[in-house]
């Protein structure tokens, strides 16, 4: 009891004195509309910076990080994708919002590695070095599809609703394994 009485007070002073992580959203917000004031052109962020994190703090709605981490072509169709698909599933918590971001990752990077197997499918001067890379081209796109189908999957898992089940017998079956319990009165 008593650290945990210590660490309140610990955490009083450092607020009383102004003290944050630098990490901290609040400290990143701050920090970051101070960064804004001083930019001329405010399209221009950097992936270093305050602005950047504070930008990254609105993921699930602007699909910031995803499109930085996706090849140019496919920016714009997966931020519509995320929002798309949070709307048809209704996403409301972060999980269910970070669980069609991996969804979209998925998707795009599977369309992505179709593209790139699709140029050695019609190359006809394929070497050794060439059906390596071929070979594990098509393992990581079964790996994409899997993966996103498994996010959609585990997206329907997490927006059915609950079953909530009250048995009032003297004889229960359950499952598979029929369990019979009888009460003796």
């Amino acid at each position: 009891m008593d650290s945990i009485v210590k660490q309140n007070e610990s955490k009083d002073v450092l607020r009383e004195l102004g003290i944050s992580l630098p990490c901290d959203p609040n400290t990143v917000i701050k920090n970051a509309k101070k960064e804004l004031e001083k930019k001329q052109d405010k399209r221009d962020i950097t992936a270093k910076g305050d602005l950047f994190q504070a930008i990254s703090l609105s993921e699930f709605e602007s699909g910031f990080l995803l499109a930085t981490n996706v090849s140019e072509p496919y920016k714009t169709f997966g931020i519509q994708m995320l929002r798309d698909l949070q709307k048809e599933y209704n996403c409301t918590t972060v999980s269910e919002k970070a669980t069609v971001e991996l969804a979209t990752l998925s998707y795009i990077r599977m369309l992505d590695l179709e593209r790139r197997l699709n140029r050695y499918i019609y190359d006809s001067n394929m070497n050794n070095a060439d059906l390596i890379l071929f070979g594990l081209l098509s393992k990581d796109l079964d790996r994409a599809i899997r993966q996103y189908l498994s996010s959609l999957q585990a997206l329907k898992i997490m927006k059915q609703p609950q079953l909530q089940v009250n048995i009032k017998t003297e004889t229960a079956i359950v499952g598979q394994n029929q369990v019979i319990q009888e009460q003796h009165g």
